[in-house]
């Protein structure tokens, strides 16, 4: 998936629970459901570590684009 499609689900799915659960103007909904979708985000950042202290430096790599895909997320949802 990419992080474009990443983003989009992540707000979709928060936009859903917050119109659900209160009579929000669209336009609060939409921001509402952006800061919490970012907030998903910036936890799993901050959960990921940067660099593992391997041998194999694939999973260094690994570690590295999996941050980067998540930052891409975080970026486009902040673009929706």
């Amino acid at each position: 998936m990419t992080p474009k499609e990443k983003a989009k689900e992540l707000y979709n799915k928060h936009s859903y629970i917050i119109k659900g659960l209160l009579n929000y103007p669209n336009g609060t909904t939409k921001y509402k459901a952006k800061q919490c979708a970012i907030i998903c985000v910036d936890e799993i950042i901050k959960a990921e570590p940067v660099v593992y202290i391997r041998v194999f430096f694939n999973i260094i790599e690994t570690s590295v684009q999996n941050l980067e895909y998540w930052q891409e997320v975080k970026q486009e949802i902040e673009e929706l």
